[in-house]
């Protein structure tokens, strides 16, 4: 596991970037996505497969709450897209217990998971 903060304190920071651009930058949802994705980055790189999955499902799911949607037809949108699917198709359940998580928490993630790969990743 990255030394440099767990998975609960992603969690805060992720949400807190996201209350900070949507209410004291005035972003729309999708902009919002994109400051947190460049204020995260450096949380974690993609080197460390499961805090990296997790990082992405948390800034993903979090965008949710905010109405997030991506368009395909967006570049930006597209390559943060295939930087999740990749995220996704490299991370396992050994990952994500590597990363911290273990019991109802990775249940949990696990669950975050497969709502963000069926709102973001499904074929339209």
């Amino acid at each position: 596991m990255s030394d440099s903060c767990s998975v609960e304190e992603m969690r805060l920071i992720v949400s807190r970037l996201y209350l900070k651009a949507m209410s004291q930058i005035n972003l729309r949802p999708e902009q919002a996505f994109a400051y947190v994705q460049d204020e995260a980055g450096s949380l974690c790189t993609s080197a460390d497969v499961g805090l990296f999955a997790v990082l992405q499902t948390i800034i993903f799911k979090e965008g949710m709450i905010y109405g997030l949607e991506l368009s395909r037809e967006s570049p930006y949108a597209e390559d943060m897209l295939q930087i999740l699917a990749g995220a996704y198709d490299k991370c396992c359940s050994d990952d994500l217990v590597s990363a911290g998580l273990e019991g109802e928490q990775l249940e949990y993630m696990v669950d975050c998971m497969r709502q963000v790969r069926d709102k973001y990743l499904r074929k339209q």
